[in-house]
């Protein structure tokens, strides 16, 4: 028995002599190493809400901290391109010390992760990068990211589409389209925005003002074109409208009545027609006429079947987006058509042409102007025939 005891007592012995010698040797290093922990860097940083609970309630001075990295000046020459409206620089607190935050207003207009992915091309063209970049739909902030630069966390950042939208965010398109051309309304016309276009009837191109009102108040003109809607013998249809019988000449001699529409005109809005815009005889004539004479075309017959666009197409005749002809308030069809610019990007009308609705035009715009909606000339796309 005490042969067990000795040797239970030697390993005993033998283990405390050991743990004894590594403490001699591990709690010095270990001293060593705690003494500088705060040398050292994390590499990640969490974006969450309660990163920024420990921000100073007024900008802080973050100047010292923003000197490296170059990004006050970096943020004040992308401001336009990157749609900033306003922005605050401060400072919070992180697992690696304190961090420059930099909180933008976007303007509206643009959704807040194409202005986020504009932000991170633009900041990456000059050495940063995005991480860590979140979206939080219900928050004060719906974004938030960290941007590193080396591998070094040099900033926060935190945004929200906040700040009213630019001018000219928003466009709008708008046209008119008259019978007849009063003396009053030809004096109107001096009032209407630049890239409005205004579609009349040949003969009222001989109007003596018409060209230098149209120069001087930057306006597109156009030939209000109408064609076959109805079974009435030829001799009662209007003396300008155009019939399924008639050939190129009938079409030239009627549209171009007036030397003056040649020299102005640069298109034709084909107001109504039925059968005469279902025809494809008809509507490839009216086709060609254009395309020998560069103009451009919108169909507004409100007609399904309408075969106009298609030959015009064909032809590689230019193309106006087409615009829902309307004869109701013209408030209401303005803000309709802001409200879906505002929606959409862009919209367009077609309004009937006389002072009144002029006058609530010329004051609507000024109105819009403030919500980022701008008027904008009517684009003439050039699309390509679809083959069968």
């Amino acid at each position: 028995m005490r042969l067990i005891y000795g040797f239970y007592l030697a390993v005993g012995l033998a283990v405390a002599g050991f743990l004894g010698w590594r403490a001699v040797v591990f709690f010095p290093e270990a001293w060593k190493v705690f003494g500088e922990r705060d040398q050292k860097a994390f590499r990640s940083v969490r974006i969450d809400s309660t990163v920024f609970e420990n921000e100073p309630a007024a900008g802080a001075d973050t100047t010292r901290l923003s000197q490296d990295t170059g990004l006050v000046g970096l943020f004040s020459r992308l401001a336009v391109p990157l749609g900033i409206a306003k922005r605050k620089t401060s400072v919070t607190a992180t697992e690696i010390g304190p961090v420059p935050l930099y909180t933008v207003d976007f303007a509206k207009g643009v959704p807040l992760p194409q202005r986020v992915q504009i932000l991170s091309d633009s900041f990456a063209a000059h050495g940063f990068r995005l991480d860590e970049s979140s979206e939080r739909p219900r928050a004060k902030f719906p974004w938030a990211a960290r941007l590193t630069r080396n591998d070094s966390v040099v900033a926060l950042v935190r945004g929200r589409s906040f700040a009213p939208a630019v001018a000219g965010t928003f466009q709008l398109h708008v046209g008119f389209w008259s019978d007849s051309l009063t003396v009053a309304e030809l004096a109107a016309l001096e009032n209407l925005p630049a890239g409005t276009f205004v579609a009349i009837k040949p003969d009222a191109f001989a109007a003596t003002q018409l060209s230098a009102i149209s120069r001087r108040s930057k306006l597109v003109l156009a030939v209000a074109l109408k064609v076959e809607s109805s079974l009435y013998p030829v001799s009662l249809q209007e003396r300008t409208r155009i019939l399924l019988h008639h050939d190129m000449r009938d079409l030239e001699g009627r549209v171009l009545a007036n030397d003056s529409v040649e020299a102005l005109a640069k298109g034709v809005v084909v107001l109504d027609g039925d059968r005469g815009a279902r025809d494809p005889g008809l509507a490839g004539r009216i086709a060609e006429f254009l395309r020998d004479r560069s103009w451009w075309m919108m169909d507004a017959t409100r007609t399904s079947a309408s075969r106009l666009e298609e030959s015009a197409v064909e032809q590689g005749v230019g193309i106006l987006v087409s615009a829902r002809k309307t004869d109701s308030d013209p408030m209401s069809a303005l803000e309709a058509a802001a409200k879906q610019a505002e929606s959409d990007g862009e919209a367009a009308v077609l309004m009937k042409l006389d002072t009144a609705s002029v006058a609530k035009f010329v004051a609507f715009v000024p109105l819009v102007a403030e919500r980022g909606v701008s008027i904008a000339p009517w684009p003439v796309l050039h699309r390509r025939p679809t083959g069968d």
